[in-house]
């Protein structure tokens, strides 16, 4: 009996055939699945085992180096132009144009702005004409004085006639004399309506713009403080002779000679110097702040990126710096010695560059940088022996000598 309800019992895989081959087919997916799986796993692997490291390598920042200056004094202090001109119209009138903005450079003579000229355009003409109306009336008063003096001679009119006529002959030649006066007062008139100049400089200040009315010969004042007799327009400071000035406390004066070095420094741009010399000390000196007034001046070239009323330090140098001072250096591990000159690693990104460079002569540990290289940039001090052009490094910072900081 048992065995009879066995034989009429369905099997599990002939009621659903389906489900059976679908579930057959999902382990194979995954089967499959993790097969990909672990092949990736060891592809990645095996790379990362084939790939090189980053080799670790002692850098340094190129940078400038040498003597540095002994400075006896510092004190703060503003930068100033040695001339300052305001310019202003030497006639009244509207500004129809204004050709610069502060910050610009301008060469003498160079148009700064123009005024409407067009009445004194009418003058000029007027001005001509009567010019050409006085010489007409002048030649015709001297042909006359001519004839007169030929009658007179031969007893036809009396000397008095003649003397008339050139007593009006010579009014004539006066009166156009004053003409001609008067059209060179209005042609210059004219030309003064065009607003040049005076001096080669910055334009530091604009006062005025387009629209504006100035006025000659009236005390432009600002506060308490005069400016110009008249309305300056723009001014202008003189690139050459750029100054700074500095209090410098009265008992420290007698550290501070009249053409002593002087290094001046600039917050706005770090790293940075300028040389110049002492100009002069003020004749006499601020009782309520105890100081006396330094004037420096920059060696020329003058420096055209400090601005007027930018704040400096002045370093009244017991010595001169000596021009090493200037010089750009790296240690001389850095240096290669290649076929026809020298290069350095420096890292970018990263990875080891070789760049060429020109060298001085070696100074003790370090090489002066002739060309090549920049302020700032890194350039390897070890394991230069080990390293191609592109090798990916990891860096670590080193002395000036090459050794690393621990």
């Amino acid at each position: 009996m048992t065995d009879a309800l066995r034989a009429l019992q369905i099997d599990e895989q002939q009621r659903s055939p389906g489900r059976a081959g679908s579930s057959h087919s999902v382990r194979k997916t995954w089967i499959a699945a993790a097969a990909a799986l672990a092949v990736v796993v060891l592809s990645t692997a095996a790379w990362r085992t084939a790939r090189p490291r980053p080799r670790p390598v002692h850098v340094v920042t190129v940078s400038r180096a040498g003597a540095t200056p002994r400075g006896t004094l510092t004190a703060g202090g503003y930068v100033r132009h040695a001339r300052i001109v305001n310019v202003v119209p030497r006639i009244s009138g509207v500004i129809t144009s204004l050709r610069v903005a502060e910050g610009d450079i301008v060469r003498q003579g160079d148009l700064i702005a123009t005024l409407d000229s067009r009445e004194l355009a009418d003058q000029l003409v007027e001005a001509r004409a009567d010019v050409e109306a006085r010489d007409i009336a002048a030649e015709r008063a001297g042909r006359e004085r001519e004839r007169s003096k030929v009658l007179a001679d031969e007893g036809a009119v009396s000397v008095q006639a003649f003397e008339q006529a050139d007593t009006e002959s010579r009014i004539s030649r006066k009166a156009a004399a004053a003409a001609r006066a008067r059209l060179a007062h209005a042609s210059e008139l004219l030309d003064r309506t065009k607003v040049r100049a005076p001096i080669a400089g910055r334009i530091l200040r604009k006062y005025l713009d387009v629209g504006s009315v100035v006025s000659f010969g009236l005390p432009y004042a600002e506060g308490y403080s005069t400016l110009a007799a008249g309305s300056p327009i723009v001014s202008i400071g003189q690139l050459e002779s750029l100054e700074a000035t500095a209090d410098v406390i009265q008992t420290d004066l007698g550290r501070v000679a009249i053409g002593g070095p002087v290094e001046v420094r600039a917050d706005a741009f770090p790293g940075r110097s300028w040389r110049a010399r002492v100009l002069r000390l003020a004749p006499r000196a601020d009782r309520n702040k105890n100081t006396v007034e330094v004037t420096v001046r920059f060696d020329e070239p003058a420096p055209t990126e400090l601005a007027q009323d930018m704040s400096v330090k002045l370093s009244f140098l017991a010595e001169e710096a000596p021009l090493a001072a200037a010089e750009r250096t790296v240690p001389a591990s850095a240096v290669l010695a290649r076929a026809g000159g020298h290069a350095v690693f420096v890292v970018e990104g990263g990875r080891a560059r070789l760049r060429p460079v020109v060298v001085g002569a070696p100074k003790g540990d370090v090489v002066p940088v002739k060309d090549g290289l920049v302020d700032g940039e890194v350039v390897v001090v070890s394991q230069l022996e080990s390293l191609k052009d592109g090798t990916a490094v990891v860096t670590e910072s080193a002395t000036a000598n090459g050794d690393s900081h621990e």
